[in-house]
């Protein structure tokens, strides 16, 4: 007897080794999935916080002075039109505000951060920059005198 197709038992077997595959190609799409995300998340993230640090490093290098006070950095205009304050504020935004410390007329610089730490050594002005993830980015900068 010729047979023509496949039995039963044959279509189940068929049917269980493409659903055991069709789980691992799931699980490894989603895992692969997860880890793009964050690796997204992380490099955006220390894309704007690079970027925060060029920002300052800019306001520095057109500065007549830069001091540090309480995690506060006072840049002094060239211009003598008064300071630019740098500073975190209460949102947890870092933020440049213009003319005095607590102006209305302010920028952001770089948005959710935990921590923004600036600390004065001589000529140097270490920063420490905490994301809301907990990553630590430090850069230190020379002031001007």
């Amino acid at each position: 007897m010729v047979r023509k197709g496949f039995c039963v038992l044959e279509l189940l077997v068929a049917l269980s080794i493409l659903g055991i595959l069709s789980v691992f190609v799931l699980k490894t799409t989603l895992v692969n999935m997860k880890n793009y995300k964050l690796s997204r998340k992380n490099s955006t993230q220390y894309l704007y916080i690079d970027e925060a640090f060029n920002f300052i490093n800019s306001e520095f290098s057109k500065a007549k002075k830069c001091t540090v006070d309480k995690n506060t950095i006072k840049i002094e205009r060239i211009d003598n039109k008064g300071s630019n304050f740098i500073r975190k504020d209460t949102d947890g935004d870092i933020i440049i505000s213009y003319g005095n410390k607590y102006s209305r007329n302010n920028n952001n610089i770089v948005k959710n951060v935990k921590d923004f730490t600036a600390l004065e050594k001589g000529e140097v002005v270490y920063i420490s920059i905490m994301d809301r993830y907990g990553k630590i980015y430090k850069r230190c900068l020379k002031k001007r005198e």
